[in-house]
This record gives C-alpha cells, structure tokens and sequence, in this order.
C-alpha cells in the first residue's frame, strides 16, 4: 500500500533503467484460468472509493479500458467564442466556431461532456470536442419535437441542434425524445457526422 500527500509529484514511480530495445517498466499478472469482465487488472477510484474507470479481461486473451464517459474526444483549436458542453461546433479558417446556420456542411462534433478516451493536447486555445459515442447536445426552443432515432442536425441559434426535416448534413441520432413544452435543455445523441434524408 503506497501512500503520499504530494502535490506537484506522483505518489509512486517505476522505472526500467535499462536502455535496450524491448524493455517493460510494469507486469500485471493475473492467476485466475478463469479470465472474464469481473476480472480487473486495474481499478481507477475516486476518493470515496467508487470506481470511475477500470482495465479488466474481455475474455481469456484480451483486455477492454472501460469508463464511465460515453464518448470520445479531440481537442482542437478554437475561435474567442466561449464553448460549454453541449455545443455543436464547425471548421472555420483556422479554427472552429459555434454552428449558425442549418445542415452546416462544416460541422465536426459537439463540445463534450464527459468523455472516456481524448485525443490531442489540451490548451487555453483549444476545445474538447467529442466525435464519436454517446453525448449530450443543446437543443433549440424552436425545434420541432424530436423522438428517438431522429436525425438531428444544427440550427439557426448558435450552437444549437434542431430536429432534421430535410435532407442534408446532421451531426447525430437522438437517443431520446424532446417536446418543446418539457423545458429540457439538452438530450442525448449519438454522434453521427453525415448526410442524412429523413425521409
């Protein structure tokens, strides 16, 4: 049981100081002949001891990361414009902006929530940006309502997802249903960056 109250260090380092080729800084072994998803080879907790994330067997050959985000994540750089979870965002020049307009052709993804995999480096210039999985997206009041499986695409209000009507370019499929009278301000999607017809 290691334990420390660091603040700028790490509690515990483990260093191979041989400088060959093909050299291992950590084993885990596992002795069960029995390897299955409830067999961890690393736990992530938080402080209560909960566990958020987790390196298990996915069977007697393989190992799956798993945790509790839903989606995965880039960071990229972004305009002046302030971005909170939810928005959808597109390509412009050099960077990228809220969305404007309906069907933009420019989207990339949605500014995320919680994500379980993040590509790229952070920075004060950049934006997390989730492009694949399971994330909540801001919805505008003047949609019409959506249900689940329907196309969603952006809108007229900045940032904002719209049911889609036409066809065009979405950003995902709703995994839940929206009316305008709920006062919800976000469902969740699956993001999907495509062309679509509704119909």
């Amino acid at each position: 049981h290691v334990s420390d109250s660091q603040t700028a260090t790490a509690s515990a380092y483990i260093t191979n100081t041989n400088t060959a080729a093909g050299i291992v800084g950590l084993g885990i072994k596992l002795s069960s002949t029995t390897l299955d998803t409830t067999s961890r080879f690393i736990n992530f907790l938080d402080k209560s001891g909960i566990v958020i994330g987790k390196i298990n067997a996915a069977n007697t050959t393989t190992v799956a990361y798993s945790a509790n985000g839903t989606d995965m994540a880039e960071y990229f750089i972004k305009n002046n414009e302030t971005f909170s979870s939810g928005d959808i965002v597109s390509a412009s020049n050099n960077d990228l902006t809220k969305t404007s307009a309906p069907y933009d052709s420019k989207m990339i993804g949605i500014v995320s929530t919680a994500p379980s995999f993040v590509g790229g480096e952070d920075g004060i210039n950049k934006v997390l940006v989730a492009i694949a999985g399971q994330v909540p997206v801001k919805i505008a009041t003047d949609s019409a309502a959506i249900a689940k499986g329907d196309f969603v695409t952006s809108s007229i209000t900045a940032g904002r997802a719209t049911k889609a009507t036409k066809p065009g370019f979405v950003i995902g499929k709703a995994l839940e249903d929206w009316n305008p009278v709920t006062g919800e301000d976000q469902i969740l999607v699956y993001v999907n960056n495509t062309w679509a017809d509704p119909d």
